[in-house]
């Protein structure tokens, strides 16, 4: 690959006083333990893994998440939407678009975020479709330099 790759699996390091075992990486990684709430605002920096992102500090300790190639994309695992919400609050920049997509970062886009700003930008998406349970959430961005700082459902 050309990196841009960020994985945060972690895996169980079974040991003892005196030895650490060598054990198999896997992409699964420990148990979640607990679904993520999207009704809390997250930064575009939180997820479990990424391709072809970078990150953009925006202030101190305050980092924003920004796509280096058309194609990018973040996953966040396991998010509980409960009974469901139909709009997300972005904060954004950039020119071009980022889909959120469930489940698959192949699957047909559930709302589509358009961008043309230089600076930061409060965005609320409608969706199409009630988003109910659990399900894991893409962010795919069109191309180079989108940065995402915040999202949250309503």
């Amino acid at each position: 690959t050309k990196g841009g790759f960020r994985c945060m699996c972690v895996d169980l390091l079974p040991y003892t006083d005196t030895e650490f075992p060598v054990t198999k990486a896997t992409r699964e990684g420990v148990a979640q333990t607990q679904p993520l709430d999207p009704y809390k605002a997250h930064s575009g920096a939180e997820m479990f893994t990424c391709a072809d992102m970078w990150y953009e500090q925006i202030s101190t300790g305050k980092m924003a998440v920004k796509s280096l190639s058309e194609g990018a994309w973040t996953y966040i695992k396991g998010v509980d939407f409960g009974n469901g919400t139909e709009k997300l609050l972005v904060t954004a920049k950039g020119t071009g678009v980022i889909e959120i997509r469930l489940d698959d970062r192949n699957a047909e886009p559930l709302g589509v975020i358009e961008l043309a700003n230089d600076g930061f930008d409060k965005i609320s998406v409608v969706l199409p479709t009630k988003i109910t349970g659990i399900h894991n959430v893409y962010f795919a961005f069109s191309g180079k330099d989108i940065c995402l700082e915040r999202w949250q459902a309503e």
